[in-house]
């Protein structure tokens, strides 16, 4: 006799339970005190019961930093692959490169040796990108050209 075949529902719902098994430790954006998910800022955590109004001013949308450093913890391999990407054109001879096209390769290139679902590659996490590598890589700090920041 053999066992019943799972229909698609029940391997839905078993894939779901994975996935939630995998996530119960706290979120790297509530460990670093924001009140919002960085990815859906719209998305209130915690005691959603008060009315909206009661909380009005109390929910501020997470700064650009904010949400991509949560990211980036949530990701620990894009930092080293960008910051490689970057040391193999310093290599090549480049004296500057764009953070945008490092940015696409490793999206591609991480994408590829993953499995399950992509990271959320914002492409308004190039610019925090590239200054936190200027601050952290000093070998690095003259391959990127910012522009100064409007906030």
């Amino acid at each position: 006799m053999t066992a019943p075949r799972k229909d698609a529902a029940d391997e839905l719902w078993a894939s779901v339970e994975r996935t939630a098994e995998s996530v119960r430790d706290l979120p790297s954006w509530a460990k670093a005190g924001l009140e919002v998910d960085p990815v859906n800022f719209n998305a209130p955590t915690g005691d959603t019961s008060r009315p909206a109004s009661a909380e009005a001013g109390s929910l501020r949308k997470p700064t650009i930093d904010q949400r991509f450093m949560a990211w980036l913890e949530a990701n620990p391999d894009v930092y080293p692959t960008i910051v490689g990407l970057a040391r193999e054109a310093k290599t090549a001879g480049k004296r500057a490169i764009g953070m945008k096209a490092l940015w696409e390769v490793a999206r591609w290139t991480l994408s590829m040796r993953t499995r399950g679902d992509d990271y959320r590659w914002n492409n308004d996490y190039t610019a925090p990108m590239a200054r936190l590598i200027q601050e952290r890589e000093p070998d690095l700090a003259h391959m990127f050209e910012t522009r100064r920041r409007r906030s």
